[in-house]
């Protein structure tokens, strides 16, 4: 391959891993979001985020450049990053919150479903009758 033809090759690559590392990012704003952590532990989720990007940014130029740095690895990186964040996360992280409304509802499906089975009459009464053993069996025991 050409080195133009392999320059621009890593210039696609390096903006597509900035368009998924923006991706990350919203999942992590929504994770930040759903926690409503305080300053400080905002400051240091953002802080371990920033360095697990850089270690992605630096495994990526170790697999797919072989350790050389090249600035347009950088500038395709920020700028897939940017243009990701100013056009395409507000749409993502809609579809991350539909994502946690329909988990949210597949969570609170179990609660559900024991909520409907109290409220059944035959459930009711085998309930009344253990916990009248239960007093029974208290008073025995005194």
């Amino acid at each position: 391959m050409l080195e133009k033809e392999m320059d621009l090759m890593v210039l696609i690559f390096s903006f597509f891993s900035g368009f998924i590392q923006g991706m990350i990012f919203d999942v992590y704003r929504r994770i930040r979001r759903a926690l409503n952590p305080g300053k400080i532990e905002t400051a240091l989720g953002d802080i371990i985020f920033w360095i697990f990007a850089t270690l992605l940014i630096f495994a990526l130029i170790n697999t797919y450049l072989m350790g050389w740095v090249r600035g347009y690895f950088f500038a395709g990186f920020f700028t897939g990053f940017i243009i990701y964040l100013k056009t395409l996360s507000r749409f993502f992280i809609r579809l991350l919150i539909k994502l946690e409304k329909g988990l949210g509802l597949i969570a609170r499906l179990p609660k559900r479903l024991i909520r409907k089975i109290r409220g059944v009459k035959a459930f009711k009464l085998t309930l009344k009758g253990i916990k009248n053993i239960r007093r029974i069996l208290k008073k025995i025991k005194k």
